[in-house]
């Protein structure tokens, strides 16, 4: 049967099917619109991803190389071809957004090289697009990572632009594996740190390797064997410690199957990955912050050998389980990874929830986060069905969730249908920008097309399970943040509203550097002048557990055009001892005032430190109060309140010191106890530990319309700085 499977789809990609998707009934059927956003009559061929610019236009990549743009008054037109090996799951797999598109137009590609050798197979590159022409400078595009394995298949293609400003690639573990039971795998290249397979990698925009990678001090990591010909010594070399190389330093996390499909959830920055299960178990895993293993091959869901394996192989920690597992089976085998709905137009019930899918199950799902967000509540709720190859889900500018069907060649959008109006509290709350196009028709369904030679997209991998070809992520911070699609007479093109005043925020490239978190933006004020009133700022562990105090909290507004850090800039607000546990803090601006055509920059930075503000009174007791909140973390991490411990602790050794010690010696012990009291009580004051990440997240800007006075939206929100490791 399985081989019946394989030599199917070995030869054709899938045949377009014209049957509507359907929302379930219930909730999903009653509080939400599901439209048709690219038709059949379109004629997509196998689209693996989309993603909007921030004027509307929508960029789409065909598996077979094509780059597509629909226009916003509904036309498709043809953006060039990039030359790609189309056998077994590769093609043009993955597509992101430049952060910076406003000014250098490049477009981000994943894709599998033609004519390349099987330890060179797949690419990143970037082009630049032409907004006049509509055209991709395929020929001049720029190769930025290269040298990822691809004997087989598990190819990748995930692309995010992450909070930091740096790229996120997804790469396969290259799928010669054996179909076996988890912790039976017999390729390890996804837990060997000499490779780039297996992984999540990440790099600047230029394809440089950022400082806080967690390998780039590294000199020597364990390594698998350097063939990659399924069957050799290459990825069944059984790593050791006995076994080292030199590191791939793009490395961001490890221990993946095949993570094609991820994306940033904007409210805490954490990473949520899809990853494709052997035999037992599809995956959502988040990723809290760099250096983390994921389990592969060694665990599949909460199945396989124990967590501890993975800190015995690699030494970095436990493997870290997913938040999220369904059954791998006949009838759903390749999970795709999601994005939020974080959109002010969503109601409460669907807001701020983790859209995903499964390209065999042909299903729609969403996942509804726990308080923290690192976790889930609950099950998965089934939102469509017939959905025919769900491979990319991608964020509008109107709030929608959208996405790609690879079977039929069509975009679908999901919108509430009653969409809630965005007030005043909502004022740049969006990822997306935008109000919520009013909800058009759907597109005639056109003929099925004739299949068309190449393998399926991940539907089945060769020999053993189905995998979905791999495409492209939402592009992080720096999503599509444009006015709605203009209205057009097309069958499932719809009509956006009237232009107003808004103010858009464009996240800037700026590093954070040492206890200091940058948050870079630049500010403009579109279709008339906006007065702004005040910014708001959280700190929170990436875990979403800690807290962290601002010892100054500084924004300055670059006057000069120099680079962003840069002490002569003049302070527009200021805050001291800021404490931060996740509750957003205001800083109040005396009424800066942007015009139309003149944006301007700014950065938000300080010093953030563990130590309670009241501690840091005293400079002198600086050192003091790091060691309390140190031995603090000490018994945080005996899994016990500090105070209980320390009492626990002071009771053994006081009986101790009475059974076995003359007076002196008890004296003594019994001063240890009570100190390790005084320990505890002077570390209950804080729960931020240090060799923790924190993350500082702008997350609302309030402004003003100066010609009214009326509040406006802002685009392009929330914006955070990269993680900072305290010590």
């Amino acid at each position: 049967m399985v081989m019946v499977m394989v030599i199917a789809f070995a030869k054709a990609w899938p045949t377009r099917d014209a049957r509507a998707d359907i929302l379930v009934n219930g909730a999903p059927a009653s509080e939400l619109s599901l439209t048709q956003f690219i038709g059949d009559a379109a004629g997509l061929e196998s689209p693996t991803a989309a993603e909007f610019l921030p004027d509307g236009r929508l960029i789409i990549t065909e598996v077979g190389g094509h780059i597509k743009v629909r226009l916003t008054n509904g036309t498709i037109v043809d953006a060039g071809v990039v030359p790609v090996d189309l056998a077994s799951e590769r093609g043009l797999l993955g597509l992101a957004i430049d952060p910076l598109f406003a000014t250098t137009h490049r477009l981000y590609f994943y894709y599998s090289q033609q004519g390349a050798p099987g330890t060179d197979r797949h690419r990143v590159a970037y082009a630049v697009f032409d907004p006049n022409t509509n055209q991709v400078d395929v020929a001049g595009r720029v190769d930025i990572l290269s040298g990822l394995y691809g004997p087989r298949n598990h190819n990748g293609g995930g692309l995010a632009f992450g909070p930091d400003g740096y790229l996120y690639v997804g790469v396969g573990d290259t799928g010669c594996n054996c179909s076996c039971a988890p912790g039976e795998g017999d390729n390890y290249f996804a837990t060997c740190l000499t490779n780039k397979n297996g992984k999540i990698l990440r790099i600047d925009r230029e394809g440089g390797i950022p400082s806080t990678n967690p390998l780039t001090s590294e000199s020597a990591v364990v390594a698998c064997g350097t063939a990659i010909t399924c069957g050799s010594n290459g990825q069944h070399q059984v790593p050791s410690d006995g076994v080292l190389g030199t590191p791939a330093k793009e490395i961001y996390n490890w221990g993946f199957r095949n993570p094609w499909r991820f994306s940033f959830d904007p409210l805490t920055g954490n990473l949520w990955i899809g990853d494709v299960g052997e035999v037992t178990y599809e995956e959502i895993t988040i990723s809290h912050g760099p250096g983390e293993h994921h389990g592969w091959p060694y665990r599949e869901g909460q199945a396989g050998l124990p967590s501890s394996t993975c800190n015995s192989v690699t030494h970095r920690g436990a493997c870290v389980d997913p938040v999220h597992t369904y059954a791998h089976n006949g009838s759903q085998a390749s999970v795709t990874g999601g994005v939020f709905s974080t959109h002010c137009t969503w109601p409460s019930t669907w807001k701020d929830v983790y859209w995903y899918g499964d390209y065999v199950a042909n299903r729609v799902w969403t996942l509804t986060p726990n308080a923290s967000r690192n976790g889930v509540l609950g099950d998965r709720q089934d939102i469509v069905s017939n959905a025919r190859g769900p491979v990319h889900f991608f964020n509008g500018p109107d709030g929608g969730i959208y996405y790609v069907n690879i079977t039929s060649g069509t975009i679908w959008r999901i919108t509430p249908a009653t969409p809630e109006t965005c007030g005043d509290s909502d004022a740049g709350s969006s990822t997306d920008g935008g109000s919520a196009d009013a909800a058009g028709p759907a597109d005639a369904a056109g003929p099925a097309d004739a299949a068309s030679p190449a393998d399926a997209a991940g539907p089945t991998d060769a020999g053993e399970t189905a995998d979905a070809a791999g495409s492209a992520d939402a592009a992080g911070p720096a999503d599509a943040a444009g006015p709605a699609d203009a209205a057009s007479g097309d069958a499932g093109v719809d009509g956006g509203p009237a232009e107003n005043i808004h103010l858009s925020v464009a996240a800037l490239s700026v590093p954070s550097t040492g206890d200091r978190p940058h948050i870079a933006i630049e500010v403009e004020a579109e279709n008339g002048a906006v007065a702004i009133t005040s910014m708001t700022v959280t700190v929170v562990a990436t875990d979403g557990s800690s807290t962290a105090w601002f010892e100054s909290l500084v924004l300055r507004e670059d006057i000069d055009g120099n680079t962003l850090v840069d002490a002569a800039d003049p302070i527009r607000a200021s805050v001291e001892g800021v404490l931060s546990d996740g509750t957003p803090r205001t800083l109040s601006l005396a009424s800066e005032t942007l015009v139309e055509g003149t944006p301007k920059r700014y950065l938000l930075t300080g010093r953030l430190s563990t130590i309670p503000v009241a501690q840091r009174s005293a400079p002198a007791s600086l050192a003091h109060d790091r060691w309390l909140a140190g031995a603090g973390s000490w018994f945080d991490a005996m899994n016990g309140p500090p105070l209980l411990a320390s009492l626990g602790l002071a009771f053994v050794l006081g009986a101790f010191g009475l059974w076995l010690c003359t007076r002196a010696p008890r004296i003594l012990l019994s001063a240890v106890g009570l100190g390790a009291i005084a320990i505890a009580v002077g570390s209950c004051g804080s729960d931020a530990q240090p060799g923790r990440q924190y993350t500082v997240r702008m997350t609302a800007i309030e402004a003003t319309a100066v010609s009214t006075g009326a509040r406006v939206d802002v685009d392009g929100l929330p914006v955070s700085s990269g993680p900072i490791t305290l010590d």
